[in-house]
């Protein structure tokens, strides 16, 4: 079957063997792959919150959040959880909610043209302000998460290789 013949990307095209082209490729991966992190991360959020094993069970809960962090590819679960309390416990209070864009922020992008560049960058800018705006220890929940992480991240692609 020829993916890329008439038009017709159907997730039959994604299975082993099959030659996807780069750019669909891409384009499955920014479409379904984005909602699909979204949520995950969504998810990681209310895991942080203690939601899926409840309050007594902090452990469970920080494990479960190493699991779902998994299909994201870096790991931020404990890192996330580290900064999260602080967010609520200090909204709004500026180098303790690192949720806060900094003043330069604020600044630098205030024109149409810097405001896209800040759409495209934001992930990047989120998950790199807190460690300039308030820098913490790393704990060694966050350790376990990125050794698990990689260690996932390198068995996936010592299996699959880069590409289905």
């Amino acid at each position: 079957m020829d993916c890329d013949r008439n038009g017709t990307h159907s997730a039959s095209c994604l299975l082993p063997g099959e030659k996807l082209a780069w750019k669909w490729v891409i384009f499955w991966a920014y479409s379904l792959g984005g909602c699909i992190n979204h949520s995950i991360t969504l998810a990681i959020h209310d895991i942080s919150h203690n939601v899926a094993f409840g309050n007594k069970q902090t452990r469970w809960n920080r494990w479960f959040a190493v699991f779902a962090n998994l299909p994201v590819g870096l790991p931020y679960s404990a890192s996330f959880k580290k900064y999260h309390i602080d967010h609520h416990r200090y909204l709004g209070g500026d180098y303790l909610d690192v949720d806060i864009p900094t003043d330069f922020e604020g600044w630098f992008f205030c024109t149409p043209f810097r405001k896209l560049i800040w759409i495209a960058i934001q992930p990047f800018a989120y998950s790199l302000r807190p460690l300039y705006v308030n820098p913490k220890a790393i704990t060694e929940m966050e350790i376990f998460n990125a050794l698990v992480q990689f260690s996932i991240d390198l068995a996936i692609y010592y299996l699959w290789g880069w590409k289905p």
